[in-house]
């Protein structure tokens, strides 16, 4: 995958990340509905993590000429 690619993939998590976190607290008092929401989110996040490693990764190797 090419950086420009992470990148743009890590800002789609990111914003599925911060409408998560809303749904969630908006959905105080279902908590079937949180719990599938948080569950959502815990995946979401450690996918963030993933490609902030991959961005990183790539980050500091050359580019090919």
């Amino acid at each position: 995958m090419a950086v420009r690619e992470i990148a743009k993939e890590l800002y789609k998590v990111t914003q599925k990340i911060e409408r998560l976190k809303k749904q969630i607290a908006q959905a105080r008092e279902d908590e079937k509905i949180k719990i599938k929401l948080e569950m959502e989110l815990k995946q979401l996040e450690e996918e963030k993590t993933t490609l902030q490693k991959k961005l990183n990764d790539l980050k500091g190797k050359p580019l090919p000429i």
